[in-house]
């Protein structure tokens, strides 16, 4: 595990399980987007079935490939940002 996913895993893992708030937004490069949405769905569906939470993507082309932002949909904290 690189540094970005242990980074996304400590989020996951550090907060409270309380359904009623656990809603993300992730901003991502719309090619990873793309990937995600074909290759990897099955990975993403099962992220959000462990972390009790509902996650939305939102593609942004001014990121870099390896570039990702984790919002709190909720209060629209910024809860990750990697690779900015």
């Amino acid at each position: 595990m690189n540094g970005d996913e242990q980074a996304v895993g400590d989020h996951w893992q550090k907060r409270a399980r309380d359904e009623s708030d656990f809603q993300r937004r992730i901003f991502l490069l719309p090619t990873v987007l793309e990937r995600f949405r074909t290759w990897d769905e099955k990975h993403l569906i099962e992220m959000e079935k462990r972390c009790f939470g509902t996650l939305s993507f939102r593609a942004d082309p001014a990121m870099h490939a390896e570039q990702f932002k984790i919002v709190n949909v909720e209060n629209g904290e910024e809860l990750a940002s990697v690779g900015s």
